[in-house]
């Protein structure tokens, strides 16, 4: 097999004495190291994202930074005495989603609700994460119960609500010896 000689021509004929194709080896290596970048910026852009961290929170101004840190400092202060005296709103996450008899008719019906509930106290908020279980389980067999017809009006939400609020503070009177919750609200109720 025979080589060509321009093939791999070796000598320096060229006028810049620079190697034919070199160029081409930049431009490869460019557009590499751009490659590279990219993927590393749109991972790094993506990981942001996922893990909710906006670069937005608190970097338009350098008040609203001194201004979080100083609500810090007095949150902490506010921690060691116990109550906050500032209510706190605590999502009951995921939604509640359960089915029920209609009386009315044979099939089964869905329910779905959204949840939050309300403490003016900041340990009560590691007490319901801490029971989260027995609490979502206390309320799924609670909302399975409820007849269809009496949840459709706003007095039978309005029954429904005390009596979940009940409930809650009932698990956490048990658990922890104090109640806590002052309130629960629904954020999204859908019936089908």
């Amino acid at each position: 097999m025979a080589v060509e000689e321009d093939e791999f021509d070796l000598s320096e004929d060229d006028s810049e004495g620079k190697k034919p194709g070199s160029k081409k080896k930049f431009l490869w290596i460019g557009l590499g190291v751009v490659g590279v970048l990219l993927v590393v910026g749109l991972s790094i852009g993506l990981t942001l994202m996922l893990a909710g961290g906006d670069s937005t929170d608190g970097a338009e101004g350098g008040d609203e930074v001194t201004e979080n840190s100083a609500k810090g400092e007095e949150s902490e202060k506010k921690e060691s005495s116990g109550k906050t005296g500032e209510t706190q709103y605590v999502p009951l996450k995921p939604p509640f989603v359960v089915n029920f008899a209609s009386q009315a008719s044979s099939t089964a019906k869905f329910l779905q609700i959204t949840m939050e509930v309300s403490t003016r106290d900041e340990s009560v908020v590691a007490d319901i994460e801490k029971h989260m279980p027995v609490i979502r389980n206390n309320l799924v067999l609670l909302l399975s119960s409820q007849d269809q017809q009496e949840i459709s009006s706003r007095e039978g939400k309005e029954k429904l609500r005390g009596e979940v609020l009940a409930e809650i503070q009932r698990i956490l009177k048990k658990r922890t010896g104090k109640v806590g919750v002052e309130d629960i609200y629904f954020t999204s109720f859908v019936m089908q």
